[in-house]
């Protein structure tokens, strides 16, 4: 896909640098001299790692930006014994790292490289203070320059509680911890779709701005869905409820050898799957309420005007992909590692099991490879990185396709 749309603000598209903030892209590629340049010596704290934009956003730090100083990693543990584990696990083995591991002359010296560069540092978005010990939490913010928060939970239907912990809360939570790093800036990686339902011109500008912009109380969304939440989890395990799971778990293990740990196991499936459906409906509900299709996109618009609200001197920045795509360039053409947006579409086309897709030919699905996303990420971090003044407004900048490039549905039936 060639051309991309990046705006800033509500200003017309970039096609030179901005004068104002210096921002230029050219497909890609960043001006690499000055984007090096204000990287150099840097500490970036980089949070998704293990996500699809997470790891091409690594592998272009270390290419294109080998002078910073140290990218911190703000993983969980997961099923791992540790987020180091973790990292090399589900990370540092990815192939994306292919093209770094030949430059450096092979994998010893490549993983030599990954340890004088990358700390891993535990952390839970969804808890306060990221669920770590004051001394740790000191760690991860001492000398910090730039945060890059790309880590979200993307469901649109996930729990509506545990979409707002994460993804808004949870970027409050990096808010605060720029502003305790005295002097770091924070890049917010949002969603071109935060304009939820409204039609027409929408402005890129922030939440409650604008036109198309809802304003929202923020903490009273969030407290009633986490009360709502509460709420059904207390129900859950009411007797009649625990009965019925019970009922329901022996039913499906059919077999006298079900031992009684394994019945426990089937009954706290059935239990959490019966909380996550009513959470997760009564979200969608609450959100298409509000003027939004989904938990995703109203928790990241209840992000955005979060860190409208709050950022008070710390240099922010808001960046809106679209829908991201495999890569146009860097590190291959093609990559991805995603199963997310249009790859069951072309799969399930490829393989004829699907055969139709309703929906209007002049529809645009607007989509933009993530090699384009992390270009404009990196160059927006400059833009940051060289921002002496605080106290401003947080800027937006909008990267798609759909204006300059429309990919519709007409097309896709013709290709395909």
């Amino acid at each position: 896909m060639a051309g991309v749309s990046i705006s800033q603000s509500n200003n017309s598209n970039l096609v030179a640098p901005d004068p104002a903030t210096g921002l230029a892209v050219e497909g890609s590629r960043v001006q690499e001299s000055k984007v090096a340049h204000a990287y150099c010596q840097r500490v970036i704290l980089l949070t998704g790692a293990t996500g699809f934009l997470g790891k091409v956003l690594l592998e272009r730090l270390l290419w294109d930006l080998p002078n910073v100083k140290e990218v911190r990693l703000l993983l969980r543990p997961g099923s791992h014994p540790s987020p180091a584990a973790r990292f090399q696990s589900e990370v540092l083995v990815s192939p994306i790292f292919s093209r770094l591991e030949a430059h450096h002359g092979g994998r010893v010296a490549f993983h030599d490289f990954v340890q004088s560069k990358i700390r891993v540092f535990p952390g839970d978005l969804a808890c306060d203070g990221l669920g770590l010990h004051s001394a740790v939490y000191d760690e991860l913010a001492s000398g910090l320059d730039l945060i890059i928060h790309s880590a979200a939970l993307v469901s649109w239907d996930e729990r509506v509680d545990r979409s707002i912990q994460n993804n808004t809360l949870g970027s409050r939570r990096m808010l605060e911890l720029a502003r305790y790093a005295k002097g770091a800036r924070l890049l917010h990686i949002s969603s071109a779709f935060v304009h939820g339902q409204r039609r027409g011109h929408c402005p890129e500008v922030l939440p409650g701005h604008g036109a198309c912009s809802k304003s929202l109380d923020v903490n009273a969304e969030v407290i009633a869905a986490l009360e709502f939440a509460e709420k059904i989890e207390l129900e859950s395990h009411k007797p009649k409820l625990s009965t019925y799971f019970e009922r329901e778990a022996r039913l499906r293990g059919a077999t006298a050898k079900q031992t009684s740990m394994e019945l426990k196991v089937e009954v706290e499936k059935l239990r959490a799957a019966w909380v996550h459906k009513r959470v997760a409906s009564w979200g969608v509900a609450r959100a298409r309420s509000q003027g939004w299709w989904d938990n995703y996109t109203y928790s990241k618009a209840l992000a955005e005007s979060l860190l409208a609200a709050e950022c008070g001197e710390v240099p922010v920045a808001i960046l809106r992909p679209s829908g991201i795509t495999g890569s146009i360039q860097d590190p291959e053409p093609g990559w991805t590692d995603a199963y997310l947006l249009t790859e069951p579409l072309i799969e399930g086309v490829g393989k004829r099991r699907i055969t139709e897709f309703p929906g209007a030919p002049g529809c645009i699905i607007d989509t933009v490879p993530v090699d384009l996303v992390v270009s404009v990420a990196l160059v927006v971090g400059k833009s940051l990185l060289q921002q002496h003044s605080a106290g401003k407004a947080p800027l937006v900048y909008q990267v798609a396709t759909g204006d300059t490039n429309p990919l519709t549905l007409g097309e896709i039936e013709r290709i395909w």
